[in-house]
């Protein structure tokens, strides 16, 4: 009798629990086959992603001892619209360094001169704000007169100028 009494509790035990696991499954079925109709719309910030520029050969001194200046902007705006969000921007000066130059960036007019190691980002960070910004910039690239070694003489060399940008926090 005792055997038959278990075996009733087992049945009843496994009965509710068949009962459960059911409510459960159709619950969870039920949270991903619920569908919901409706219209809205969605604005997404225009924003600016990063940018560079090669320098051209009339760009680049030619000898030791010479050295080139070229301007350049970054801004926040593009065909006549501009960010919505506030962007930190800095630089990074790419090279193969196959000759050993020097390089300086100036944001007030050259001025103040803030040097830069190359193939390195700068830590020059500047902000474009939320109105239209345009930052002028100069760099100077410097052949250094130690830097008179016939291997350099038909060296090629590039310089890439990086600008690496990033949504502001607020």
């Amino acid at each position: 009798m005792k055997q038959k009494k278990n075996n009733a509790t087992l049945k009843k035990t496994l009965g509710g629990l068949l009962i459960i696991l059911l409510v459960m499954g159709a619950v969870t079925l039920a949270r991903y086959t619920t569908s919901l109709t409706g219209s809205g719309t969605a604005t997404v910030a225009l924003y600016q992603n990063d940018a560079e520029f090669t320098l051209t050969n009339d760009d680049m001194p030619t000898h030791p001892g010479d050295q080139r200046i070229v301007a350049f902007s970054v801004t926040n705006t593009k065909d006549s619209k501009t960010a919505e969000v506030s962007q930190i921007y800095e630089f990074t000066v790419e090279t193969a360094e196959n000759i050993p130059l020097k390089f300086a960036f100036s944001k007030d007019g050259g001025t103040t001169w803030k040097t830069v190691a190359a193939n390195t980002k700068t830590n020059y960070q500047s902000v474009l704000g939320l109105n239209a910004q345009t930052d002028n910039w100069k760099i100077r690239i410097i052949w250094p007169d130690a830097a008179d070694d016939s291997k350099y003489a038909n060296e090629i060399e590039y310089v890439r100028i990086k600008i690496h940008m990033e949504q502001k926090a607020s």
